[in-house]
């Protein structure tokens, strides 16, 4: 049996309330999180789509996190709105915040959420702004002792292993003493954690947002 929380869009979502946009935005946030989820943690995988589902996961995360923390400190509004959840709401937003601004273990200089923004646009600006491209020359230069290869299988696929490897080095530029693997981990593991936050956070803005509506407005029915 599923519950359907049924409205009209326009009486829920009126496009001129800064608030109902707001929401909006972290409902489609929340849509995309659980997709990559699903990817991310699967436990048979090659490495290169791990590798690339965790650069998605961190990037959809660090957006989000644009909505949650910066939205937070810089709009009246959502803090009024923040503020009327319940206190598992409050307190998720509260501890996504403060994972953000932590650091890493293995890399106790490096700040949680700048270390995905810069995942984020290595991911998606293939190099098109100069500090990537520097990241993308260094992660090359990294590698040039490397075996490079390209798989020709007899089915017709067809992969650059070579740019995976390019892309897990930039992904992780490292020390010798820190071997890319935990290091990755560490920022799996980061990112699970911090989407439990997330999408607990969401799940009661969406809740205090829907069943706030005047009665009538918004309809449950059990299929």
């Amino acid at each position: 049996m599923a519950d359907r929380v049924t409205f009209r869009m326009g009486d829920v979502f009126p496009a001129d309330d800064d608030i109902a946009v707001w929401v909006m935005n972290l409902s489609i946030a929340l849509g995309d999180l659980r997709i990559v989820a699903d990817y991310a943690v699967r436990d048979e995988q090659p490495d290169y789509e791990r590798i690339y589902f965790v650069r998605l996961f961190a990037s959809h995360l660090r957006e989000v996190a644009k909505l949650l923390a910066r939205d937070f400190d810089d709009r009246q509004d959502v803090r009024d709105f923040v503020a009327k959840l319940p206190q598992a709401g409050r307190d998720a937003r509260d501890e996504a915040a403060r994972m953000l601004n932590d650091n890493f273990t293995l890399r106790p200089r490096i700040v949680v959420w700048r270390d995905m923004a810069r995942v984020r646009n290595d991911t998606f600006h293939y190099a098109s702004d100069k500090p990537s491209r520097k990241r993308l020359r260094a992660a090359i230069e990294e590698v040039a002792d490397m075996e490079g290869v390209y798989f020709v299988n007899d089915d017709g696929t067809m992969r650059a292993d070579y740019a995976d490897l390019v892309t897990a080095n930039r992904m992780h530029p490292f020390e010798e003493q820190e071997p890319e693997l935990p290091v990755t981990r560490e920022l799996h593991d980061r990112i699970i954690a911090l989407n439990e936050q997330v999408a607990t956070f969401i799940a009661h803005a969406e809740s205090q947002w829907l069943f706030s509506r005047s009665q009538g407005v918004v309809t449950v029915t059990s299929d």
